[in-house]
Parts: structure tokens; sequence; C-alpha cells
């Protein structure tokens, strides 16, 4: 868990539970106060002026930060050193060295109780001792550079033995006190050092101690504790009643007080907690892989301790932080950000923002490469834990984008595919936009757009909109919207080898003004485009089926659209037509000349006549004074009645195996009877006289027959006698 999680975790727990003491009758209460200063008789006090010293002989004083006035608290013998307190003051932890005890003091009930506990220096000395406020754990350490380290769980009861060992130190006398969201910082000799995290677990690694301040010449302090707006106060020696009051940040020392019991005191301990500053980096993206930040705390008189340069080539909260150093409520500190090595900085977008963590809220805020707050007074047992974080990332970049919607349609854009999804920069929004000029548009902050083009209009509208990242850096680019005419696909039929010429492709399009700009080669035929716009289709000889080609049309704006046109070229079925012989019947094979859909043949099954006095499709008809017409398989006979000339015709129809029903029509013509005469005298020479002939012929003897008798009758009448002849 990190400092900043660990301090949050720190403000839900209890500051201490009931204890499980071995090989004693008492425990130490849970704490039932949740106000910062202790009320009379019960917690200790947290108020930023109390400082709290054991003895020698393991009495426990309550010490005025200010006066150095002195009260006698509790005995917690034979605890003598290591003294550390619960945050809010709920109880209070000493070791005795060489024994393997822990005692804890209950301020309630006044109770010290006495607790096995395994010492890290196996029986040596334990030097050092304070109460973790993230995790209520009481540590204690030994002396030495490399001092081992161990603790006890406050809240379970349980003593985890050694935790790690602190490396690095000076050897000389110290003590140990930890800040509010969980680093520890130990005094040796006249230097404070800053481990870090420390583990709540039993392991025996090591634990870096990093220096950050030096003390006073010749300081050598027993005791150390924190109070006062973050103010550092040091126990003078184990044989002395004084306690210096050091400003952290510089180790000046600014007051000097004197116990007023004249007890020396050989440990020092508060509720209250160290200040701090930290600075880090939040980069978002590098202008090049090599690019690197290095931060720097100052102000307060911070010298050590304070820089950190980021490594690598990751993004996002680096792991390099200048930091923690200590601080006083009320002074001013800074932290810049600087290139490392070949960065530009001129190619960032840089802002800030310092949070104190232990109340969550935002010191200071801004954009730039130094981030300069002042640190705010302490105003309960917390300290202040100042964070400043850069977000640094690539200047934003704001890239031109194309969307095309059909002609009277609305364009709906998701943010996935909105305006910022090719655009770069650290939390970019969409803080402004134009108008189009040709539609209506409205952008959300997160580049999701609709755009709604004016009726009727194709052609090339565009809007300008502008993104700000989180620093609140700037870039602006264009949106350009296609707004595309719509050709519609198209249908036609036209029956095997029969050319189609088509003059409406356009008519379904929008708009319908568009005229047709090219077309393509269908697969099973011919298409050619005419100079009056329309086009022709000719189906490939014999071909039936599907077929397509595409056609482009083109507006007046010079849009084009494509629709695809598909032709069926549909089975056929050929009238037929034979000449019978008088009163003999006549056979037809209708589907020999007729052609189905590709790919199948016709089924003779399904052939059929046209009744018209049923209206119906049937297999055998008579007509009266025609004859009779009847299917026998795929044929179709027809038998006249005596005597009938002329033509004799009826529909029919038939279905191929692609389900496709053609119709056409059957016809056998009859010729008038002949009549068959020869001259007699001219055996040679045949003359064939019709019936109407022979009847003319017949009429015009019967006539001259009738002239002759009229003549013979005239010449027989006898004269009247004295006629003159």
């Amino acid at each position: 868990m990190d400092s900043h999680a660990r301090l949050r975790t720190r403000l839900a727990l209890v500051a201490v539970a009931v204890l499980t003491v071995v090989g004693a009758s008492s425990t130490i209460a849970p704490p039932t106060a949740t106000d910062e200063a202790s009320a009379a008789g019960s917690n200790l006090s947290c108020d930023q002026n109390t400082l709290y010293g054991i003895t020698s002989a393991g009495d426990v004083i309550e010490i005025d930060a200010t006066t150095g006035a002195a009260t006698a608290v509790s005995g917690m013998a034979p605890a003598t050193n290591g003294l550390g307190i619960t945050y809010n003051g709920t109880s209070a932890w000493a070791f005795e060295s060489g024994a393997n005890t822990i005692v804890a003091y209950d301020p309630v009930t006044g109770v010290s109780t006495t607790i096995a506990a395994p010492d890290p220096e196996g029986n040596q000395v334990a030097i050092r001792g304070a109460v973790n406020p993230v995790n209520n754990i009481y540590y204690y350490a030994g002396s030495g550079t490399s001092a081992r380290i161990a603790g006890y769980d406050i809240t379970n009861g349980t003593p985890i033995g050694q935790v790690g060992t602190i490396t690095g130190l000076g050897g000389n006398n110290g003590d140990m006190a930890f800040g509010t969201d969980g680093t520890l910082y130990v005094v040796d000799g006249d230097k404070v050092y800053q481990v870090g995290s420390v583990p709540s677990v039993a392991g025996v690694g090591n634990l870096p101690a990093s220096q950050i301040l030096t003390l006073p010449g010749g300081s050598n302090s027993p005791g150390i504790a924190y109070s006062s707006d973050g103010y550092l106060f040091l126990a003078a020696s184990s044989a002395s009643a004084t306690i210096y009051k050091i400003n952290p940040s510089s180790g000046a020392n600014v007051a000097t007080l004197t116990i007023s019991t004249a007890q020396p005191v050989v440990d020092l301990a508060t509720c209250n907690y160290a200040n701090s500053l930290r600075g880090e980096v939040d980069v978002r993206s590098r202008a090049a892989s090599t690019d690197q930040f290095t931060l720097t705390n100052s102000g307060g008189g911070i010298s050590s301790g304070n820089t950190a340069t980021t490594t690598g080539t990751s993004v996002g909260l680096q792991s390099a932080v200048a930091g923690p150093n200590l601080t006083l409520g009320g002074d001013n500190y800074s932290v810049t950000q600087t290139a490392s090595g070949t960065t530009d900085l001129s190619k960032y977008s840089v802002g800030w923002t310092c949070v104190n963590l232990t109340t969550s809220l935002q010191v200071a805020k801004g954009t730039g490469n130094t981030a300069s707050f002042t640190n705010p007074m302490t105003v309960t047992s917390q300290g202040t834990d100042v964070v400043c974080t850069f977000l640094t990332a690539v200047l934003p970049l704001a890239v031109d984008d194309a969307y095309t919607t059909p002609i009277n349609t609305t364009l709906t854009v998701n943010a996935a595919a909105g305006l910022l999804a090719n655009d770069t920069g650290a939390d970019i929004t969409v803080t402004a936009n134009t108008a189009p000029t040709n539609g209506g548009v409205t952008v959300s902050a997160d580049g999701s757009l609709s755009y709604v083009p004016d009726s009727g209009f194709t052609g090339t509208d565009t809007f300008d909109y502008t993104i700000t990242d989180a620093n609140g850096t700037t870039s602006s680019a264009t949106a350009t919207i296609q707004v595309q005419p719509v050709a519609a696909d198209d249908s036609y039929s036209t029956p095997a080898d029969t050319p189609l010429t088509i003059s409406d492709l356009t008519a379904n399009d929008t708009p319908t003004t568009m005229t047709v700009q090219s077309v393509t080669t269908p697969t099973h035929g011919a298409a050619v485009l005419n100079g009056d716009g329309t086009v022709t289709y000719t189906p490939t000889a014999g071909y039936t089926g599907p077929d397509t080609f595409d056609y482009t049309a083109i507006d007046t704006n010079g849009q084009t659209a494509t629709a695809t046109v598909t032709i069926t070229v549909a089975a056929m079925a050929a009238n037929d037509q034979a000449t019978g012989t008088p009163n003999t019947p006549t056979i037809l094979r209708p589907l020999t000349n007729d052609t189905p859909t590709g790919g199948s043949t016709f089924d003779p099954a399904t052939l059929r006549i046209f009744d018209p006095a049923t209206s119906s499709w049937v297999t055998d008809v008579t007509i009266s004074a025609v004859g009779n017409w009847k299917i026998v398989g795929s044929e179709l006979h027809f038998t006249p009645v005596s005597g009938f000339t002329g033509t004799a015709s009826i529909p029919y129809r038939v279905t191929d195996t692609a389900s496709n029903t053609v119709t056409a029509n059957a016809s056998v013509f009859y010729p008038t009877l002949a009549l068959a005469y020869t001259n007699v005298e001219h055996a040679k020479v045949g003359v064939t006289l019709s019936v109407a002939s022979v009847a003319f012929l017949i009429g015009l003897l019967m006539l001259l027959f009738a002239a002759f008798q009229r003549r013979t009758t005239t010449r027989r009448t006898p004269r009247h006698r004295g006629a003159t002849p």
C-alpha cells in the first residue's frame, strides 16, 4: 500500500483495541473519544502544544511546548525508552530494554500493563519507539548503523517481531517518529533521516534511510517529537532537562526549553505528527521516449533529500518522488519541474495541483513548471502532508476530422469515433465550436456530435472546434462533413433475347435531378449509356437469369453516388404456328422453341391450355365450330370439326423447374377445300378449280342456257298472216 492510500486508511482505523496481555491481569481499553483534544481524566492531549517524556525511572510527564512547564502523568516502569503515543492519545507505549517487555499505559484507567514481546536486538537496548497512525502498530528499534526494527499490533494485541533492518544510520543515539502518512523519520546524532513506509508483517529486509536534515552541531538527542505546526522537539540528552525546538526544514534551533521539574527525559513523544512536502509528476505522454523530468522541493531552508528524476518510458504517475521534506505551517514552499537531459519543456503542457492529503483539500493549483504554496497551519493533531503533482503531457493537438452522411440524413457520431478520437493531449475536452454553413451541429465535451444538414443540400460543409487539456492549453481543428446524394438500387426484367432501354434510373435517387455518368459491364450482356441519358441493356443470346451492372450518378454539385441495377432475363415462350390438312388432326410441339430460366428446364407436366368458356387453364378444350385441343405429354393435339377452314388458336402456358411460368399462343391454319378438274382433251394440262370458281362457272352456264332457251323460243313463234316479214 502506498503512503497516500495508507493515509486515507488511517482515518478509518480505531486508535487502539483490546490488548491480549501475556502474564498480566489488566488490559488497555479501546478508545471512546473522537475529538482531538483529550478530556480531563481521559486521553492524552493532542493539542499541538503538549509533549510527553519518559524519564530513566519510567515516569511519564506532560510538557508544555511553549513554556517547558511539566506535570507528572503516570508511571510506566519498568519501561524506560522507546515512548510512543497512539493517534488521538488513547494510549502510550514504551519498551523495557533487555527484558523483551512492552509496557502499555491506558490514560483513562491509569493502568499500565506489561506485555511480552521479542526485542529485535536480542535482549539488547531498544532506544527508539513510535506508534504509526496509519496501521496502529507500535514500532521499536535498537541502535547502530543497521538497526533492527520490530512491531506490536495494538489493534489485534499481537506481537509481530522483526519487520526489517534500518540501514544507513550513523550509529548514534536517537529516536524515531511517524508522519501522518506513515513515513518514518529517524534522528541519529545530528542527522534526520527519512525511511519511508515500514512493513506491517514480520521480515528482515533492509529499510534504507535517506538523510533529509542536519541538526545543530553536537546534537545527540535521545528523544524526538513533533508538535506546534510541525516543529521538531529534541531532548538535549538523557542527563539534561533541556529541550530544543528545531525548524524541521532548515535544522535551525529556534527555541530552548527547560523542563520545569528539572527531570531529564530519555525519550519524547506526542500524538501530533510531522508536516511534509512531496513533489511528483504524472507524465501523460512524452514528446520523445527519452524525455525525463527532475523535481525539486524548496523553501523554508530545505536543502537535502529534495530532488528526484524520472526514469524509463512509462506513462502515468512516476515512481520518482522529491521528498518527503519536513515543513512548517505558514511557511512558503515550492516544487519545481525542470528538464532532464535533452528534454524540451516547450513541447509540453504543464499544470500542477497541491493537495493536503491529511484533509484531502486543495492547497493551490496552477500551470507552468513551478508549484508554489503557503503551507496550511495545523488545526488538529494531524500534520499537513502536502503533495504537489505536476500533470505533464505533450501539447494538445487537434487533428482535422472528416465525416459523411447521406442527403437529408442526420449524422450522429459517438465519442469513440468523435472529434477527439484522433486528437492528443491530457484529459482533453471540446470546449468550443463554430456553426457550419449548410446545417446545424451540436458538439459535446467528449467529442460526440450530431449534425443535421439543410434539407436538400449536398456537398461539403465544415465547422471548427477547439480542444482544451487538463492544464488549460488549447488547440483547434476543422471538421469536414460530406453530404452525399443517394443512388438507390433498381430492378428490371426483360424476356430472353430482348433488349431493354431504361430511362428512369435516377427516378428513385435523391436528388432525382442527378444524371447517369457511367455504367459498368454486366456479366451476361451489355449495358450502353446512350446520349440521351438512357441505358440500353442487351442480354447475351439465349441467356436467362439474373444479371447486374452498376451505375454512377452525378448531381449538380459534382457529388456522385453509385447503385446497382438488377436485370432479370426472363424465360420466354415463343408462339407456335402450323398448317393442317382439312379434316385432319394436327400435332404441335410448343416447348421446342421456348426458352426456360438459365439452368432449368420446362416441366411438361405443367403444360396447360386456356379454356375461354371457363377462364381456366386445363389440358383438354373443345371449342364449338372449331375443334378440340388436347395436351398429350409435351405435345398439343388439335382435331378440327369436319369441314373447318381458317385458323384455330389457343393460349398455352408452361412452368420451368425454376418456378417461372411463361405464356404463348399455338395456332393451326386449315386452307379452303380444293376441287381438282382435268381437261380430257388436254391430258397433259391439269387445271385445279376452287369451289367458288366452279360455282361461278355453273352460274355462268345456267345464264347462258337460259339465254339460249329464250332465243329458241323466239324463233319458233308463228308469224301472223298478212304480216310483212
